[in-house]
C-alpha cells in the first residue's frame, strides 16, 4: 500500500506514516488501534513489532557509536550470553 494512501484512510499525514515506515518513528498505542480497525490487523501485533524493534535499534546506534559491525556485536552478544 502507498503511504499517502494509508495516511488518508488513518487521518493521519503521509509524512507521519512515512516515518513510521522508516523506523524514525514509533507506533502508539492509539495509533495501533487505528491501524488494527483500517487494516484488518491487531494492535497487538503492532505493539509485539515495537517491542522487537526498540531494543534492536538501540543495538544498531550503540554499535555504529563504538564503530562496531552488527555481525561483531552479534557474536560478541553471543559469546557473553
Amino acid at each position: 500500500m502507498v503511504h499517502y494512501v494509508l495516511a488518508s484512510l488513518c487521518k493521519r499525514s503521509p509524512r507521519k506514516i512515512n516515518e513510521i515506515v522508516n523506523g524514525t518513528r514509533g507506533v502508539s498505542l492509539e495509533f495501533a488501534l487505528v491501524l488494527e480497525r483500517m487494516l484488518g490487523t491487531t494492535a497487538e501485533m503492532w505493539v509485539r513489532m515495537k517491542v522487537e524493534y526498540d531494543p534492536w535499534a538501540a543495538r544498531q546506534k550503540a554499535a555504529q557509536r563504538a564503530g562496531i559491525s552488527l555481525k561483531r556485536a552479534s557474536r560478541n552478544a553471543a559469546e557473553v550470553g
